[in-house]
């Protein structure tokens, strides 16, 4: 979550970087430069998400071929009974990594809220005092005149001019150049432009960069009004004087009622300005910065942009694409397991036989998190944009698993219907089940004989299988049972002080792909 703020202040920046290279252009020929930090605003926030949104991710092929399928046996999904799908470390690590990327996107809405809040509620409280402002008219201009505010432009639909009581008695001359200049920022609608600004920044309120553009946004406003006012009185001696008089005395303004700046430094920058010749012809200089401006922001094209978050995708909250239903499917996880991902309501479930449903979480393009646990499955889809399988990861392994149609999800029911009704136990299971006890017991399970998931289950969890197994003492003997109606083999382990119901599933290599201590008790047997 930290990666995207960092990323959208980095973007800010050097977007900054270029509008200050156009405004020096645009500003030494005398043109408006409003304009820049306006489009500066909105860029600074449509481009990143425009080059998160067109990032593209590497496509993942699943493979079924025959001599794929061997190099990956045992990739497949343990049974949640011996290797929970839950690993607690891990499951603590994600835990707490979920709060605090949902901690910041509460802070990012409240911080934009507040701020909002604010801006409105200055709205507010200006609407109100204006209706107790007297009003008046200077020649064909109708004003409002107040004790304490202006001179301003005030309203966002309706604009209009505000001045101090004071400022009433000043030379006519002087008045006159105030009631033209915020004439010129109500016929310009700067009120509205600035409103843009504001409204953009509040979107990210701790983006101080954005808080910097909408600054030199309402400095431009005003130099662009000077530049207007001074076209219709090119006095700029006696303009500079007035605007000079009127800033010493500038009252108090309200929040969001007015575009100019207050600070002395933003008057002597306006007073620079407008007495500073401008440029005519062609400069070098100028086609410099052009060349500049362009090449900053070029660079944003190539740092690498983060995947758009979900809002509180980590807390549970599902985002469905309009093309989920290409997910749905089924998908071979074993030679006698199978997925299916199902859409209901809008909702992808995944669901295997032996375990109720999960539901499937987005977390990102194609990636999603499987139930509540620190499991997650990811579709591959080829360069076609063909969803052809999918990838379960889950306690640090991987199981790649191709999508079947009618006819291969009916061979892996065929192949369980035929072990359930022969009730014979797979060749090599007995064998395999001896020694998975034995090796668990010892602390040193050969993890090449298991597959990846039920391995890494088994690997986070030995000491808790451990602690339930070496008590009853060495293995005596196991005795086949039946097959169960998942195809998996079902034992009786008898070990020295006590026993133990097991059952475990090989696949066509003999990788063990699933194992469930399903009852362990006492033996009263003599030894």
């Amino acid at each position: 979550m930290l990666i995207w703020p960092a990323y959208l202040v980095m973007i800010s920046a050097i977007i900054s970087g270029s509008a200050l290279a156009v405004e020096r252009i645009a500003r030494s020929y005398g043109f408006a430069t409003r304009w820049t930090w306006a489009a500066a605003l909105a860029v600074s926030l449509t481009l990143p998400l425009a080059l998160s949104s067109m990032r593209k991710r590497p496509a993942m092929v699943v493979t079924t071929s025959a001599s794929q399928q061997k190099a990956v046996a045992g990739n497949y999904r343990a049974d949640a009974r011996l290797a929970p799908v839950a690993s607690p470390a891990l499951t603590l690590a994600g835990s707490v990594s979920q709060r605090f990327d949902s901690a910041l996107e509460v802070a990012w809405l409240i911080s934009s809220f507040a701020v909002t809040v604010t801006l409105l509620g200055g709205l507010w409280y200006g609407d109100r005092r204006r209706r107790h402002w007297k009003k008046s008219s200077i020649g064909h201009t109708a004003i409002l005149v107040a004790r304490d505010t202006g001179p301003a432009t005030v309203g966002l639909l309706h604009p209009q001019i505000v001045i101090p009581e004071w400022l009433l008695a000043a030379a006519p001359g002087e008045l006159d150049l105030v009631i033209a200049h915020e004439r010129r920022h109500i016929e310009a609608r700067d009120n509205l432009l600035l409103t843009f600004g504001l409204g953009l920044a509040t979107l990210m309120p701790w983006n101080a960069i954005l808080w910097w553009q909408v600054r030199r946004l309402r400095l431009a406003i005003e130099v662009d009004c000077d530049s207007r006012v001074l076209r219709g009185s090119p006095d700029v001696r006696r303009y500079a004087k007035a605007l000079v008089a009127v800033s010493l005395r500038r009252s108090a303004c309200l929040v969001g009622l007015s575009a100019a700046p207050r600070s002395i430094s933003s008057i002597e920058r306006r007073l620079h300005i407008m007495s500073t010749p401008k440029v005519r012809g062609w400069r070098a200089s100028s086609a410099a910065l052009a060349v500049l401006a362009v090449g900053v922001v070029a660079t944003c094209f190539l740092i690498t942009p983060p995947a758009i978050p979900l809002a509180r995708a980590g807390m549970g909250v599902n985002v469905v694409p309009a093309s989920v239903q290409r997910y749905v499917g089924s998908y071979r996880m074993s030679s006698i397991s199978v997925m299916r991902i199902e859409l209901q309501k809008g909702q992808l479930f995944a669901l295997s036989s032996g375990t109720p449903p999960q539901k499937l979480t987005r977390l990102s393009s194609h990636r999603y998190r499987f139930g509540r646990y620190d499991a997650y499955v990811r579709f591959a889809v080829n360069s076609a944009g063909q969803v052809n399988g999918l990838v379960f990861q889950q306690n640090g392994a991987v199981t790649e698993a191709p999508r079947i149609g009618g006819g291969g999800v009916d061979a892996v029911k065929k192949l369980v219907a035929e072990r359930v009704h022969a009730q014979t136990a797979t060749l090599g299971s007995a064998s395999a089940l001896r020694h998975l006890i034995r090796s668990i017991q010892s602390g040193k399970p050969d993890y090449s004989e298991l597959s990846p998931q039920l391995a890494a289950g088994t690997r986070a969890l030995l000491h808790h299988l451990q602690a339930k197994l070496t008590p009853l003492g060495a293995l005596r003997s196991v005795d086949f049972l039946g097959v169960n109606s998942l195809g998996w083999d079902r034992y009786v382990v008898h070990l020295q002080h006590g026993t133990a119901d097991v059952d475990i599933a090989l696949d066509a290599y003999g990788i063990v792909v699933g194992a469930g201590i399903t009852h362990l008790r006492e033996d009263s047997r003599p030894l």
